[in-house]
């Protein structure tokens, strides 16, 4: 717990963004970091893993073995105070500032799931992995960048062995982006047979019922790829007026929670209009870091905060289509070829994750 010899920050939540704004707090603060997983996972992995289970020991890495990442409490928050937090089984942290960054959820028991323990977590991807092996259909719900990069990962470690269906309710894949993105996805999944459903909603099922036409589709597997859920709710007691209609932290330009100068929110919980990405929130981390060491530094004066430009300015994406293609946006250009597949398709960036974390590839 912090010593009282620094200030003391604590970060409720160890994803992407809580990581980099632990490690980099790190020689200014006594750090301590609260989840409820005793694992760091690289999320977006997850997408590759689930057809190639071994790569679950690198994007899984026990919190215990993150370098310079301060004191860490396996627990949760319940319930959020200007100057405290309180967990589930009745613990009170201290601290001077808090930075939030406990990220989304999805539905899928798969997909970005958060569980007890490293091994329930493997045995998690271990059981998709041999699902997806057995499986004769497969059903993707969503048409987002996880959708379409996991029907790609299947089509493309199963070729011509699956039926991969996806179903999106969008007219559109990939929607929000540049529309050239969504059509080289359409293009690469239809080339592969991947049966595409737009402007569809299906029922929960069995039977998977798209709600317009009437059709069942058939699917022995089924991996639901839409629908973040909220992670906020303990700051419903004190900060309800915080967060806006969708549960997101709403924040300034300085990513501190609207109101407070001493609380900050990076990441997928926060209500900055921006792709939500793991690149992304481990930048917010950086930002508000620096900003934290400035307010630190400066002491009673007017210290420089870091300004946070949504999408770092360059809206920035790399979509992959398994392991040999890639399309890159940049500020709503959109390329493919050797530069995205080079940089993402190997690993998934799941090396280059490690690396910035402090560990190695």
């Amino acid at each position: 717990m912090p010593s009282g010899t620094k200030p003391s920050v604590l970060v409720i939540g160890g994803g992407p963004g809580g990581v980099s704004v632990a490690r980099q707090l790190f020689n200014v603060a006594d750090v301590t970091v609260v989840d409820p997983s005793p694992y760091f996972e690289v999320h977006w992995g997850c997408l590759r893993a689930v057809v190639e289970p071994a790569l679950a020991d690198r994007m899984l890495v026990p919190y215990e073995s993150i370098p310079r990442l301060g004191t860490f409490v396996n627990g949760k928050v319940a319930e959020l105070g200007e100057k405290s937090a309180k967990l589930s089984d009745g613990t009170v942290l201290d601290f001077d500032y808090a930075v939030v960054c406990t990220g989304s959820g999805y539905g899928d028991a798969v997909v970005k799931a958060r569980q007890a323990s490293l091994a329930e977590r493997k045995a998690t991807i271990q059981d998709a992995y041999a699902r997806i092996v057995a499986a004769k259909s497969v059903l993707i719900v969503g048409g987002g960048p996880v959708g379409v990069e996991l029907a790609a990962e299947i089509l493309t470690d199963f070729p011509g062995q699956k039926t991969v269906t996806l179903v999106t309710s969008q007219d559109t894949l990939l929607a929000g982006n540049a529309p050239r993105l969504g059509t080289k996805a359409k293009q690469w999944l239809e080339s592969r047979g991947c049966k595409l459903i737009l402007g569809e909603r299906v029922s929960k099922g069995p039977p998977f019922t798209l709600e317009n036409s009437g059709e069942t589709l058939a699917a022995d597997v089924v991996f639901w790829c839409t629908g973040t859920k909220k992670t906020t709710e303990y700051m419903v007691a004190n900060f309800q007026n915080m967060l806006d209609d969708s549960g997101l932290v709403k924040v300034d330009e300085f990513l501190r929670v609207e109101g407070k100068e001493h609380i900050f929110a990076v990441g997928d919980c926060n209500n900055v209009k921006e792709t939500k990405l793991g690149y992304l929130a481990m930048a917010q981390g950086a930002a508000v870091a620096k900003s934290i060491q400035a307010i630190i530094k400066k002491g009673s004066g007017q210290p420089k905060l870091q300004k946070w430009v949504p999408g770092k300015g360059i809206d920035l994406m790399v979509v992959t289509f398994g392991r040999k293609m890639a399309y890159m946006q940049v500020k709503g250009i959109v390329f493919g070829g050797f530069l995205p597949t080079k940089l993402k398709c190997k690993d998934v960036f799941v090396g280059k994750t490690r690396k910035d974390i402090g560990m190695q590839a």
